[in-house]
């Protein structure tokens, strides 16, 4: 056993350190339910200093074999992403709460520092990047069988009684709330069905009954899960899921994986919502039944049965069409348009739009185009729209800094207050990744954010063995242009990214 450790210690510790992370993760989705924004930020925090230990053995045993110079053959990713970071760092010097984060989220500075130590963690260390993928698909059917639970109103743990009418509706179908389960299905679904794609390939599995035993276990992740998303009706769930999908497809396609791989998706897929429309059907007269947007829709012209056809469709000419791309930024660009603008035209008219965003998104436009000079440079500081930024106008005091919080208290301290909100909550973000970062870090970190991003996925999808955490990070960033929730988020963000352009072995 001694042996086996030291033989494999390195592969270990990231996998403690992804486990570290994924109950975390998943514990944090339960946000509605109990008020724990400070457990979860503790718990943010904590983990991160339990994973710096790892981190600097794996720094130590990095520069003794490869020497000082081995920082010089590290991905330009990496590269990219520390200047992201250490840019929010330095437009957040000396403001406190652009350091550690604003009431709400809690994504100060600190956080993409502590990102940036996980991407250099996984990005150095060995990882067993099966090993990861099976446990995510086992920690992960629980928590998508309690959300089909729950979306179809069975209360398992009694939670819905404690809920206000207004918070039904975006608590009632997932284990917490909407907005986060959407960014964590973004991130984990997409990784399971490549995983899916990618068993038969997975040498080191060479028995014939283990590979069933995963590929059931991949199977139920992805109905459930699929089930899940249909009951919760969130928009942007849909759009970075598919989306992910819709890259995993083109990517498989340019490789000529057989086509009856790429289908069996799409059976899964109608087949989860379609489940999902007939337990809204059987469920208890207490259910919370999609009432907005997709799931609407899908529900009243029942979409689900028709899914099936639609999406092998669209199999057949991705399958045909991908093969003349070398990258597909084309479909990838017309895909994501027509999710977002097909939200829009779905969405019912007037200011809130979106869930609000009708007002968040031009508010925050208008919020730039009204700042001087540096502002539109250096931004506010990390983390410093929302409950800090509610009102960015010209004409506050320069010591205001942009922020003013009114007729109440912040941190116990009395201060005026103007904040956006929508339907009478307070927005805390800008429910859009890139405009977030253009704001709170200006049009450097922005611009060093996209091209970081850019930098992930051009080198992810060139690896000869192309990772299926890849198409997690794909799934999260464009979901992220509609709902960018963070803080443990985040850290899977980095995480992903890391197994995304590190050299196969």
């Amino acid at each position: 056993m001694k042996d086996l450790f030291l033989k494999n210690d390195k592969k270990i510790l990231t996998w403690v350190v992804f486990l570290l992370f994924l109950v975390s993760g998943l514990y944090y989705m339960q946000d509605g339910y109990f008020d724990t924004i400070s457990a979860k930020t503790n718990a943010f925090y904590f983990s991160c200093a339990i994973a710096a230990i790892p981190g600097v053995y794996l720094l130590f045993t990095f520069i003794c074999k490869n020497g000082p110079e081995g920082f010089l053959h590290l991905p330009p990713s990496f590269y990219l992403i520390a200047l992201f970071c250490l840019s929010y760092l330095f437009v957040s010097l000396g403001d406190f709460h652009a350091l550690d984060g604003s009431v709400g989220w809690n994504v100060g500075a600190y956080s993409y520092l502590f990102g940036l130590m996980l991407f250099f963690i996984f990005l150095i260390g060995e990882t067993d990047e099966k090993a990861l993928v099976v446990t995510l698909a086992a920690a992960t059917i629980p928590v998508y069988f309690f959300a089909v639970c729950h979306g179809a109103g069975f209360d398992i743990f009694g939670l819905h009684e404690d809920l206000l009418t207004d918070e039904k509706y975006n608590y009632i179908s997932t284990i917490g709330n909407i907005t986060v389960y959407s960014g964590i299905t973004s991130l984990f679904m997409p990784v399971i069905c490549a995983a899916l794609d990618h068993l038969d390939e997975w040498s080191c599995f060479g028995s014939s009954r283990i590979r069933k035993i995963l590929m059931a276990l991949f199977i139920t992740d992805i109905c459930l899960g699929g089930t899940s998303i249909c009951l919760a009706g969130s928009d942007s769930a849909y759009i970075g899921i598919f989306g992910s999908l819709a890259v995993l497809y083109i990517a498989e396609c340019k490789k000529r994986t057989p086509l009856w791989k790429l289908g069996r998706i799409a059976v899964l897929l109608s087949a989860s919502f379609g489940a999902a429309e007939v337990l809204q059907v059987l469920s208890p007269g207490d259910a919370f039944p999609a009432q907005k947007y997709f799931s609407y829709y899908i529900y009243k012209f029942h979409l689900s049965f028709i899914l099936f056809p639609l999406l092998l469709f669209a199999t057949l000419a991705l399958y045909k069409w991908a093969r003349h791309f070398s990258f597909p930024w084309i479909p990838i660009s017309v895909m994501i348009v027509g999710a977002i603008a097909l939200t829009e035209f779905l969405s019912p008219k007037g200011r809130h739009f979106g869930s609000g965003r009708g007002e968040i998104w031009p508010f925050a436009i208008k919020c730039f185009k009204n700042a001087h000079l540096r502002q539109k440079l250096e931004g506010v500081g990390c983390d410093c729209f929302g409950y800090l930024t509610g009102a960015y106008i010209n004409d506050l005091p320069k010591s205001d800094k942009w922020f003013r919080v009114a007729n109440g208290a912040f941190d116990g301290v009395k201060m005026k207050r103007n904040i956006i909100t929508v339907g009478g909550r307070e927005v805390v973000n800008c429910h859009n990744e890139f405009l977030q970062h253009l704001l709170c870090g200006g049009i450097i970190t922005a611009s060093l954010w996209c091209v970081s991003v850019i930098s992930v996925i051009w080198s992810g999808l060139k690896r000869k063995e192309v990772s299926p955490f890849l198409f997690g990070f794909i799934g999260w960033l464009i979901q992220s242009m509609l709902n960018n929730p963070h803080n443990l988020l985040l850290t899977f963000a980095f995480i992903f990214a890391a197994l995304s352009v590190k050299k196969a072995k």
